[in-house]
């Protein structure tokens, strides 16, 4: 079998319908879904029962598991070649398939076993209080480069960007892993946060994957979203006090699990991406042994705690969970102040020379060789205002605009 769709789901009756239907209304053959219901105490288990269709299997664990756990069980099930794990507000697009089968040829003909695309974010009904009035974001290009990991994995620890770190494979969604990269593990998730946890086995185990500028499926964003959730629960009154079905939720199944956070770096509620995946990277057992002597020296830390103070911008709450680990850690508040001194010089120097000596040269080459940049196929689509569109509804406009998507 080629593909393993995995649907981990907890408590998404609202949503799992979509998700389904956007995997199964594809004629393509060569795949299964798999979905997993973890104990969900709401009406997605009588969804579920049916659910009858040939390409699909609902499993489910013996016990409650948290999200990291949960993860690795449907990871386990998975018969195909290439997994892709999908939430249950996500969905995937009418030609992803078809996509999937001209960059997997692609990958193959360069040894790399991992794929990933740009992202298209959808909006579920009840984000408003903090994307608005947005409904989707869809950009599509006809563009398909390789991208170095390890460079971008350090982008995404202490780069400028806060960005960056959706810019990692992490098989969620919108890339694909192929399963020889989970072999030969015990345990496959040593961190409470799964997203991180599989972007460091790709920087564990590989140096380049391939990134495809036309997407791979929706990023859904709703109220049963964890990352959604942790930020409503911080920013509702300013505590993480306030109550969120959800964010308690996770909060619980963890305290139960064997998989926990690093105790010399803080409360991960109070964690930004950076230390995130520097905390998945700590845990983690590298194959590679450079890459784990890079990860886990206190240079690193430093330059992570750096980064995470300046993303704080000054709010108190992540400030004191911030020095609270540079304490745990032995880390001297000078050696911060002086790591973000010395980027903030190196950023304005970037800014300000580098990036006009590039866009000089470029300039140079178009006129005296004829340097020209590769015509690309572009499409966008994206919408605002009071009427919402259901995913499968802006399925079928992409649907009936697919010449001007794929290549």
């Amino acid at each position: 079998m080629k593909f393993s769709i995995l649907l981990p789901v907890r408590n998404g009756q609202d949503y799992i319908s979509n998700a389904i239907e956007t995997v199964l209304s594809t004629r393509y053959e060569d795949f299964e879904l798999v979905i997993s219901d973890n104990f969900s105490n709401d009406d997605t288990s009588i969804i579920l029962s049916k659910v009858i269709h040939e390409k699909c299997r609902i499993i489910k664990p013996k016990t409650p598991l948290s999200m990291a756990e949960h993860w690795e069980f449907i990871i386990n099930a998975g018969q195909g070649d290439w997994l892709l794990i999908l939430g249950v507000d996500d969905g995937l697009f009418p030609y992803t398939f078809e996509l999937l089968d001209d960059l997997v040829d692609k990958a193959a003909s360069n040894n790399l076993k991992v794929i990933m695309s740009s992202r298209a974010y959808y909006f579920w009904p009840g984000c408003e209080s903090v994307y608005g009035n947005l409904n989707f974001h869809f950009d599509s290009a006809d563009r398909v480069v390789t991208k170095n990991i390890l460079k971008n994995t350090f982008k995404a620890l202490i780069g400028e960007d806060s960005f960056l770190y959706f810019d990692l494979p992490q098989m969620y969604s919108n890339s694909v892993f192929h399963r020889s990269l989970f072999s030969g593990y015990n345990r496959i998730f040593s961190s409470i946060t799964p997203d991180a946890n599989l972007a460091i086995i790709a920087f564990d185990q590989i140096n380049e994957y391939l990134y495809s500028s036309i997407p791979l499926g929706w990023i859904g964003t709703s109220l049963n979203s964890n990352g959604f959730s942790h930020y409503k629960k911080l920013r509702t009154s300013g505590s993480i006090l306030t109550s969120n079905d959800i964010a308690e939720d996770f909060v619980s199944l963890n305290s139960k699990s064997k998989i926990n956070f690093h105790s010399s770096l803080g409360n991960p509620m109070l964690s930004k991406t950076p230390l995130l995946l520097y905390e998945a990277g700590v845990q983690h057992t590298f194959r590679h042994k450079l890459r784990s002597l890079l990860w886990n020296s206190k240079i690193a830390l430093i330059l992570v705690l750096a980064k995470e103070m300046r993303m704080a911008n000054n709010d108190q709450i992540f400030v004191d969970n911030l020095n609270l680990v540079a304490k745990q850690n032995d880390i001297n508040q000078r050696l911060i102040s002086i790591a973000n001194l010395n980027y903030r010089i190196f950023t304005y120097l970037q800014n300000r020379f580098i990036k006009l000596i590039f866009l000089k040269i470029t300039r140079i080459l178009q006129v005296v060789v004829g340097f020209k940049t590769k015509s690309v196929k572009y499409y966008q689509l994206r919408a605002t205002g009071q009427e919402w569109k259901s995913m499968v509804a802006v399925n079928k406009e992409i649907l009936n605009n697919i010449d001007r998507i794929l290549p």
